[in-house]
């Protein structure tokens, strides 16, 4: 992993052919709109993006589109579709704005598919959704895959409601769960993992980051406030 005050760049695990950038709060905020911001703008100068990466206006969904359609829309002039997860098989850039949920990306190490998610809670499953996806369009095989998930608000920090526990302990089972004095918690990058191995995915790499703990990051949790700045991570592809 590389990282400066303003960005880091994390690897997958075993390929080069791709990287993701993540900015730090001292970038700026990186709200994903349609309008550029001088912040956005200097990021991916920095990070190296020959182009602006594609991204979604994002709902806290499990819907999915293809690099393509979400091209086709920004050339339009129709603005920013609506979902939290692009696929690609002609090597587009991919990007999702985070601030406390789980960015999420995979790699086709055979035939350079990708994809890149958006994971709070709601969408938890998201990326596996993305794999069968990336199978179906693009003839991905699980064994090519490899996913990276990214900085998010931890297990450590993440309380929850004893409703939404229950429910991740029915959906999910009791990895990546905690209680604790009468609290309760959910490591969603954990849960993530869990999933995307129960499709035998073998390499996934986790990043440890909590971005509530770590004041390099922005967390909506810890800003207690409805309107919160935002993080952006991206896939780029460097061969």
């Amino acid at each position: 992993m590389d990282k400066n005050d303003r960005y880091m760049r994390f690897s997958f695990p075993s390929s080069d052919m791709a990287a993701v950038y993540m900015s730090l709060a001292a970038a700026g905020d990186m709200g994903a709109n349609t309008a550029p911001t001088d912040a956005r703008q200097e990021f991916f100068r920095i990070t190296g993006a020959a182009v602006p990466p594609l991204v979604l206006e994002q709902i806290h969904s499990r819907i999915i589109l293809d690099s393509q359609e979400v091209r086709a829309a920004a050339d339009a002039g129709r603005g920013l579709l609506k979902g939290d997860g692009i696929i690609t098989g002609d090597r587009a850039s991919m990007a999702v704005s985070i601030s406390d949920c789980v960015p999420i990306f995979l790699l086709d190490t055979r035939t350079g598919a990708a994809g890149a998610f958006h994971s709070g809670w709601r969408g938890t499953g998201i990326a596996a959704e993305g794999v069968l996806q990336m199978e179906k369009e693009f003839g991905s095989r699980r064994e090519d895959i490899e996913a990276l998930i990214g900085p998010a608000i931890g297990g450590c920090c993440y309380e929850v409601s004893a409703d939404l526990y229950d429910q991740f302990l029915r959906d999910h089972g009791s990895e990546g769960l905690r209680r604790s004095d009468n609290k309760y918690y959910l490591d969603l990058k954990k849960i993530n993992y869990l999933i995307l191995s129960e499709l035998n995915l073998k390499n996934i790499k986790i990043c440890d980051y909590c971005t509530y703990c770590d004041h390099r990051f922005f967390s909506c949790r810890r800003s207690g406030s409805p309107v919160f700045p935002r993080m952006l991570a991206y896939i780029r592809f460097l061969e």
